[in-house]
């Protein structure tokens, strides 16, 4: 028979093995890529998983998107709209989209309905994220985007899907002209989409629109879980 003592010790360990597993696993996803996949190798469980996001596509009377250069994290110096993690606990996933926006760019808007999903690998970063993008309305239309994180974003601005379509193609070919000539990548600097709008991109070429806001009125009528 196993006594109180014995119990707890079994606890004890459940507990010790789950911190040193986190701890194992965030001090490895500091690391570069080859690193952190090689020590996920030998330790399975240290492997990260994926994380989800949701992003917020806004669109002004013009048609325009409200995007912004993303500073401070993996992808800095690249363009992409409002929007972030899920916290635990969150069920909702309308208000992630209006509370990160709020968070943001101080804009109250409302989340109308789930665009599409993106499957986002940051081979470099060695991130994975499952992207939820999320179509929101301004409550005011007249309202202004602010800089409400200064550290996390350096400007915010409406830009078309043409342009946005303009501005992947432009940094394809500055990436491939500098692999040409055996040169590393010049560091992005609000001229480069954010991966995740790339691949959403990337659906709308392969659903055939003629851009991004065709692609959101062909979806229109499509029902997703909240």
């Amino acid at each position: 028979m196993s006594s109180p003592n014995d119990t707890n010790d079994t606890n004890d360990a459940k507990d010790i093995k789950k911190i040193v597993e986190t701890l194992t696993t965030a001090i490895i996803s500091a690391f570069p890529r080859n690193v952190a996949l090689a020590a996920a190798e030998a330790i399975p469980k240290a492997r990260p998983n994926p994380r989800v996001g949701v992003s917020a596509l806004i669109q002004n009377e013009k048609g325009e998107f409200l995007v912004g250069e993303r500073m401070g994290s993996h992808g800095a110096g690249t363009v992409q709209t409002p929007g972030g993690h899920i916290d635990f606990g969150e069920e909702q996933l309308y208000k992630v989209a209006e509370r990160e926006v709020m968070e943001e760019t101080g804009l109250e808007v409302t989340a109308e309905r789930i665009l599409t999903i993106t499957n986002d690998v940051f081979n470099d970063e060695a991130k994975h994220y499952i992207t939820t993008w999320i179509i929101c309305t301004m409550k005011n239309p007249d309202a202004k985007p602010k800089r409400m994180e200064p550290k996390k974003c350096m400007w915010w601005a409406w830009k078309s899907s043409k342009e946005l379509a303009e501005m992947d193609k432009a940094a394809d070919i500055r990436k491939a002209e500098k692999k040409a000539k055996g040169e590393e990548p010049d560091a992005p600097a609000g001229d480069e989409l954010f991966l995740p709008l790339v691949n959403l991109l990337k659906q709308s070429v392969a659903a055939e629109a003629t851009d991004l806001s065709s692609f959101i009125a062909s979806t229109v009528g499509l029902v997703h879980v909240k």
